[in-house]
């Protein structure tokens, strides 16, 4: 399988959004932001909807506790969901101050907490985030931001439900 590259970078120079290796990254190279209005009823169950989570992340989180330490998930869960609202701030104040190097590094914090717990559509926007403040344009910030925290609102229903499921199921079952 033959890499594409697109875009090649001068020595020094910072890669873009062009600059983009497609053998690893088929699925994401023409990926643009949909926005998607989160109502009660395609909250759960839409075909419109990707799923804001990746099930692989979360079953190896789980595994991580093991039978031993069960309540490793649903500690790495409420520490991300209480990191939230400390990303929403950062981001939003670079966004309303206009800092794209803020902004940048703001995403770029949310997109790695995103990432490790599985929270694929809010790393998704907080990439594209990062990428605009990386290239200083920040012209249509403010319409990713909204459509940062609809995917925020649903990854954090999304994280709190299998939390519970976890939790639940975790009491219903017999001690070893």
């Amino acid at each position: 399988m033959a890499a594409t590259i697109q875009a090649i970078p001068h020595f020094g120079q910072i890669p873009t959004a062009g600059f983009r290796i497609t053998k690893w990254l088929p699925d994401r190279t023409e990926k643009k932001l949909v926005d998607h209005p989160l109502t009660p009823n395609n909250r759960k169950h839409s075909t419109s909807l990707p799923p804001c989570l990746d099930e692989t992340v979360l079953k190896n989180l789980k595994a991580l506790g093991g039978k031993d330490e069960p309540e490793f998930f649903t500690i790495m869960i409420d520490q991300f969901l209480a990191d939230l609202p400390r990303h929403l701030e950062s981001i939003k104040q670079a966004i309303d101050h206009y800092d794209p190097d803020a902004l940048m590094k703001a995403a770029h914090a949310c997109k790695g907490s995103c990432r490790s717990i599985g929270a694929l559509s809010l790393a998704e926007v907080s990439c594209a985030l990062e990428l605009m403040g990386r290239e200083g344009t920040l012209e249509s910030a403010a319409k990713n931001f909204e459509q940062w925290l609809k995917e925020k609102d649903r990854t954090t229903h999304d994280l709190k439900q299998t939390r519970d499921q976890s939790t639940s199921s975790a009491l219903s079952s017999p001690a070893t």
